[in-house]
């Protein structure tokens, strides 16, 4: 799948090269936009095909007017349509009725900022709903796509049926059976496969029940006919699905094996369940295993996925053969069953690696089997036929957190620690850490991905920034926010860097809860009157279960309300407003206080104030940066001061460096700064 562009990128069309510059000021920064430009149709023509733009903007003149009609066509002819805006003159309403009849998206005055600017920005928005709605779609296919072909190569009979006739089933399935293909199972109802037997099972009730999305809870045993007239007795496991976006429901067919012959049962089961070179645990049953403790993880106990492998495998076939393959494998798989404890799961996940599931009191007892494995391997000399092999192997491991995805997620991650193992050479154990690349094309899914172990692992740090008082000289407010930073590593994300990820792949609350925890411990050590501001995402701020939540840390007396400072980005509260409505008037209640963070002139602070009953104002940094000497800054730091004349509403200034400027926010009786003390931040974040 093509990676979705990590900027916006409008193409502007007009005589003058310098609009281009207006167009992205209007656009707005945290859209992340760039522009091109172009004034001939073979310009437009090249720039669409080497270039992935999502926007064109048209300065329509007399000169360009006939460039519409073939823009607005070749941008349909695209393989993703791009939305067209129209910029036209205030005095030329042929202008606008050209570009309406040519099939432009949005017409917008040129010579009105707000007008043009609105237009881009909400195009602009619509266009990236839709590629994401997309994207979206094409990842959706695409996992259905993986989910078929792990039915399709499935050894366990698998079907799906709806409204109790068939609509799928695999190979195994077919095989079980004893029909030629799907084209007989197809359309077939269950009733024409099964009957009670000698089972009190009534089928058409359960058929009835399935109807009803009634599923039974437990298995049931039937008797299977096949096409040829012969018969088996089945155990069928029923349990909801969806297949080709619909839903239906999967069942689960065992053959069962008479109980007049349970020395033949017992060996079945074996045969199912372990594997036949080493006789240990085989793959499915292990992911069995891991999804079973994932669902019954206990408090304060690690529980770890361990892949352990031979480095240089092919090296030591060459020397013994490949007819000495399996016995080498079950000289290496005694090792690591040796090594394991009485409760700890071995298995052989593939060739010549072997998984472990184990469960201790400390990650360091965790990680003391992993040094005893590389120890036993090194230390030992495998003896394949007439050659001494001496051998070494890697370890790689990963914990099973609360936010663990699933059992493959969990062997996929130890299987990414194993080869990092074994890029160092062997003889080395390592632990799974997700990747987090800095270059500026993160996908949400590795954000996710990379979010869940921080949250997991205790990845996530508390900072404080100090809010000064110029009246009183001494820090007043404690601005708290979290630093991602990997484990063992000098790195360190910003919230602005991964919180837009978090909000879209639904994690925003969960660090927004994981920060409060930390502020939990934090206030407890504390002896002072400290207030206390920390961020509240517009996930948090709509979701009810975070409110009642943090009510709850408020009146067990954990939080102190009266000195807490809950502060809302400037963008998101326009989009929750009511919700934002709802947790004010729940926390004003408690005494507690609220800010709006990200403010400049653009705020439209009177609308919002109208409707949210706020204590502070944090200014956007560069709203501040050389106050002193820029009178446009000035003047659009006196629009924000002018709106909240007349209410008790104080002002914070982020990033004040110097005299000049802090006797500039003197002026405008703008007391609160942050400053050089915020010092103390980077010093934990070299730490």
């Amino acid at each position: 799948m093509p990676k979705i562009p990590s900027h916006n990128l409008i193409l502007v069309i007009d005589d003058d090269p310098n609009s281009t510059r207006r167009i992205q000021s209007l656009a707005g920064h945290q859209r992340k936009v760039q522009t091109r430009f172009a004034d001939t149709i073979n310009a437009v023509s090249r720039t669409l095909e080497s270039e992935p733009v999502c926007l064109i903007v048209i300065c329509v003149n007399d000169d360009n007017l006939a460039l519409i009609e073939p823009i607005v066509h070749q941008s349909r002819r695209l393989d993703t349509p791009l939305p067209v805006v129209a910029g036209v003159n205030r005095e030329s309403a042929d202008h606008a009725l050209a570009a309406v009849e040519a099939g432009a998206d949005c017409t917008a005055l040129l010579d009105d900022d707000q007008s043009l600017g609105l237009a881009i920005r909400r195009t602009l928005d619509h266009a990236s709903a839709h590629r994401k709605a997309a994207e979206s779609s094409q990842r959706l296919e695409e996992i259905e796509s993986r989910y078929t072909l792990l039915l399709d190569s499935s050894r366990e009979a698998l079907a799906y049926v709806h409204e109790g006739l068939h609509v799928y089933c695999n190979g195994a399935y077919i095989e079980l059976f004893g029909f030629d293909g799907f084209e007989d199972v197809e359309g077939l109802s269950i009733l024409d496969l099964f009957t009670a037997g000698d089972s009190e099972t009534d089928l058409k009730a359960v058929l009835r029940g399935l109807a009803n999305n009634e599923l039974p809870e437990d298995n049931l045993e039937f008797v299977a006919h096949q096409p040829n007239g012969e018969t088996f007795n089945a155990l069928v496991t029923f349990s909801p699905a969806r297949f080709n976006r619909e839903d239906c429901i999967q069942i689960l067919v065992r053959e069962q094996v008479v109980e007049s012959d349970p020395g033949l049962a017992r060996e079945i089961e074996k045969l199912r369940t372990t594997d036949a070179a080493t006789g240990l645990m085989n793959r499915q049953v292990f992911m069995e295993q891991v999804t079973r403790a994932m669902e019954n993880q206990q408090q304060g106990v690690e529980c770890a996925v361990l892949f352990v492998e031979l480095t240089d495998y092919p090296s030591l076939l060459n020397k013994i053969g490949i007819g000495s393959a399996d016995a080498l494998i079950k000289q290496a798989a005694q090792v690591v069953s040796h090594q394991a404890g009485e409760e700890d799961m071995v298995s052989r996940v593939r060739d010549n690696t072997f998984a472990l599931l184990v469960k201790r009191d400390q990650r360091e007892e965790v990680e003391t089997l992993a040094r005893h494995l590389l120890d036993a391997y090194s230390g030992h000399i495998l003896q394949v036929r007439d050659r001494s092999l001496t051998v070494s192997a890697a370890v790689g491991m990963t914990y099973i957190g609360q936010r663990s995805l699933d059992a493959e997620e969990i062997l996929h991650q130890a299987d990414d620690a194993l080869t990092e193992a074994l890029r160092a050479g062997g003889n080395c154990f390592v632990r799974y850490r997700p990747r987090v690349e800095t270059g500026g094309g993160e996908e949400d899914e590795q954000w996710a991905d990379r979010l869940r172990h921080a949250l997991d692992n205790n990845e996530l740090l508390l900072v404080e920034q100090p809010i000064l008082d110029l009246e009183k000289d001494e820090p007043l407010i404690q601005k708290v926010e979290t630093r991602l930073r990997p484990d063992e590593s000098e790195e360190l994300y910003l919230p602005d860097m991964y919180m837009p990820a978090a909000i879209r792949k639904g994690l925003a609350t969960s660090l927004d809860r994981d920060l409060v925890e930390r502020l939990l411990d934090r206030i407890a050590a504390d002896e002072t009157e400290t207030f206390w501001m920390l961020p509240v995402s517009s996930a948090s701020i709509s979701d009810t279960g975070f409110h009642t939540w943090m009510q709850e840390q408020i009146d067990q007396g954990k939080l102190p309300g009266q000195r807490l400072i809950f502060q809302f980005r400037d963008t998101d509260i326009r989009e929750t407003l009511l919700d934002a409505q709802r947790f004010i008037q729940r926390f004003a209640a408690r005494g507690c206080h609220f800010s709006l963070a990200d403010v400049n002139h653009e705020t439209p602070l009177e609308q919002l104030l109208k409707h949210l009953d706020l204590d502070y104002l944090e200014l956007r940094p560069e709203t501040t940066e050389n106050l002193s000497a820029d009178e446009d800054r000035r003047q659009e730091l006196s629009e924000v001061v002018s709106a909240i004349q007349e209410r008790n509403i104080r002002i914070v200034a982020p990033r004040v460096h110097n005299t000049n400027d802090m006797a500039s926010l003197w002026q405008f009786g703008i007391t609160l700064v942050q400053g050089e003390f915020e010092h103390d931040e980077a010093a934990v974040g070299q730490a």
